[in-house]
């Protein structure tokens, strides 16, 4: 019997299990056990151990007495609902395993919370699973929402049979290999600007926020990340980084919320159409620092799904054997931007900018898309960019806020389906700065929200908001 454990270090919101008091296991069996650290109510998962399905069992054969798997306790099925509960505001429901035991095979299982993992038929090669980028020897774990497939967290193998020691894990993945051991990085974004909210129009912008916010003192021991702010605008000059920045924090009157609004560069005096740059980072992909093992630059596991051309929508179905997709190109993919009016929502109400004060002249750039990641290509660890087209003739000059979100579909490692489970063929993943009609809202920088505020001069502001029911449309990527 083969066990996979995976450790994950993201954070994970759960309920109270009040109603749900421990009983008998009833003699349920399963092939999959999560364990969590932390107080009720503010778990995170530690483990997930899954016990490998015998290659000799029949795809239908589930987990009981005399198949294969153990018992599931009281405490399993708990967990089992925290993660999986609908209202759970971050929830991690959904996994996808996927290893190159060679430079050429794919092995991959995918499963939700609840269900079996069923991970069978991995080549015993003495692979030790941790080259990077990918590889003959290369393995990645994707954990996120099954409601959308939001990519929450990305992971790397850290031990094989419990030893962690250096990079070398003794034979690497044998005849004998039991278990193997992910840590998993959770991704975030942390926007916004340190300071007060002004009561003035600024002269000297706020300082850029560098600081993590989700990781606290008692996630030591996690995967952290460089300081770097996760969005940055040539407010000044043409270069999207943090010294050419400028914004400010802004409290829309009678709500309490605050938010950070970026400041486009002003067009006032400006002669002829000009662009402005920007670029959104997502942070926990780059090389970093555990408490278990050094996290290396798992961007370069993550790779893009399609064109935001191609015609194609799902993956082709199975024909004849072998048939699989060594690209993804043909497929409706690709990263995509797009503008909103800005809104957000302040105890249990709707606000929207009321529309003098909304920016309709400035465009995004959305036809050469300078610098956007082409199919099958890595994600960008230097961030996904944007570019705004800037407005200066008379009449029909860029003035006033609005907002922009994005999204972007990838896959893990590889596009090709896997040898080891019915040709399964690689999970669509969207990275998103929020899931659902949270990307819709405005990013207070903290936890809630996905859209981006940008102003052009209309420093100190940025107009009245007014009441109202918003929808989540506009992407044509999918």
């Amino acid at each position: 019997m083969v066990v996979v454990t995976l450790l994950l270090a993201a954070s994970l919101l759960v309920t109270c299990d009040l109603l749900f008091p421990p009983e008998d296991d009833g003699g349920e069996y399963t092939d999959v056990e999560y364990e969590t650290v932390g107080a009720k109510g503010n778990e995170r998962v530690k483990t997930v151990k899954v016990y490998l399905k015998p290659d000799n069992l029949d795809k239908d054969v589930t987990p009981g007495p005399g198949t294969y798997g153990v018992k599931k306790s009281a405490e399993q099925r708990r967990i089992e609902r925290a993660l999986s509960l609908e209202g759970a505001r971050m929830s991690h429901d959904y996994f996808e395993a996927v290893f190159m035991p060679n430079a050429t095979e794919v092995a991959r299982a995918a499963w939700e919370i609840g269900q079996p993992a069923g991970i069978s038929n991995l080549r015993r090669n003495g692979s030790q699973y941790n080259t990077f980028p990918k590889g003959a020897g290369s393995a990645v774990i994707f954990v996120g929402k099954k409601t959308g497939k939001t990519l929450l967290g990305v992971g790397w193998v850290t031990a094989i049979d419990n030893q962690s020691s250096g990079t070398i894990w003794g034979a690497g993945v044998v005849a004998g290999t039991e278990s193997i051991t992910f840590t998993v990085s959770a991704l975030a974004t942390w926007i916004g600007f340190n300071g007060a909210t002004p009561a003035t129009p600024l002269v000297t912008p706020f300082t850029l926020n560098t600081t993590r916010w989700d990781i606290g003192p008692a996630a030591t021991g996690f995967p952290t990340n460089p300081a770097t702010a996760t969005f940055v605008v040539s407010s000044v000059g043409t270069t999207a980084d943090e010294a050419s920045t400028r914004g400010e924090n802004i409290s829309p009157r009678g709500t309490g919320a605050i938010f950070p609004m970026f400041w486009l560069p002003t067009v006032k005096g400006v002669t002829g159409d000009f662009v402005a740059n920007a670029l959104y980072r997502i942070g926990g992909l780059t090389a970093a620092t555990t408490g278990v093992t050094d996290q290396p630059d798992l961007s370069n596991m993550i790779y893009i799904w399609g064109d935001r051309d191609a015609i194609g929508g799902s993956y082709p179905a199975q024909i004849a054997e072998p048939n699989t997709l060594a690209v993804t190109s043909t497929l409706k993919g690709g990263l995509q931007w797009i503008k909103r009016t800005p809104a957000f929502m302040s105890g249990g109400i709707n606000y929207e900018i009321n529309d003098t004060f909304h920016d309709k002249k400035t465009k995004i750039e959305d036809t050469t898309r300078t610098g956007y990641p082409g199919a099958d290509a890595q994600f960008p660890a230097t961030g996904l960019p944007v570019t705004f087209e800037m407005k200066t003739a008379a009449g029909n000059s860029s003035g006033g806020i609005f907002a922009v979100t994005f999204q972007v579909p990838v896959y893990a490692l590889k596009p090709d389906r896997a040898y080891n489970s019915g040709t399964l063929p690689p999970e669509k993943w969207w990275i998103r700065p929020d899931y659902s009609q949270y990307q819709y809202l405005l990013d207070n920088g903290k936890d809630s929200g996905g859209a981006v505020l940008l102003g052009t001069d209309v420093q100190g502001g940025g107009g009245d908001w007014i009441q109202i029911n918003t929808t989540g449309i506009g992407f044509n990527n999918e």
